[in-house]
C-alpha cells in the first residue's frame, strides 16, 4: 500500500460548527506504523493560500499529474501535515503514485525526512 493514494475517512475540525468532524479526502500511504495503523499525508487544496508551506506543501497540478486521478485542479500533498490512519479509515485505491510518477514520490519522501530532521532540530533546542 505504501506510495498509493486512497480515499479516506479523516477528522478535522470543522471552525463553522466549532467540532470536529469527518469527511472524506485523499491521502497518500507512506508507511506501516504496525499491523493495522498506516502512516499517510493528506492530499487537500488548500482553500486559504496563507496556510500553503512553500516548502513542504508539495503542489500537484491535476493536468501534469493526470494519472493521479484527483479530483481538484490544484492540490496539495503536505508533507508536514502526517497522520496515523487505521486500515479500516481507508477506503478505495485511487492512484499508485510510486509507480506512475517515482521522482515526484521521490521528493515528497525526501521533503517527510527533512520536516522529521526539523522535528528533531527543535525537540533539543
Amino acid at each position: 500500500m505504501i506510495g498509493k493514494i486512497h480515499k479516506a475517512m479523516v477528522k478535522y475540525y470543522n471552525s463553522e460548527k466549532c467540532k470536529m468532524a469527518f469527511k472524506y479526502r485523499p491521502v497518500l500511504i507512506i508507511g506501516k506504523a504496525d499491523s493495522s495503523d498506516y502512516i499517510v499525508l493528506p492530499i487537500s487544496s488548500v482553500s486559504i493560500t496563507r496556510n500553503i508551506n512553500k516548502h513542504f506543501d508539495i503542489r500537484i497540478d491535476s493536468k501534469q499529474y493526470v494519472l493521479l486521478n484527483l479530483l481538484k485542479d490544484t492540490s496539495y500533498i503536505r508533507t508536514n501535515k502526517q497522520t496515523t490512519l487505521n486500515y479500516k479509515e481507508i477506503l478505495e485505491e485511487i492512484s499508485n503514485l510510486k509507480e506512475l510518477y517515482p521522482e515526484l514520490f521521490k521528493l515528497i519522501m525526501n521533503r517527510v525526512s527533512e520536516f522529521q530532521q526539523y522535528l528533531q532540530e527543535q525537540a533539543f533546542e
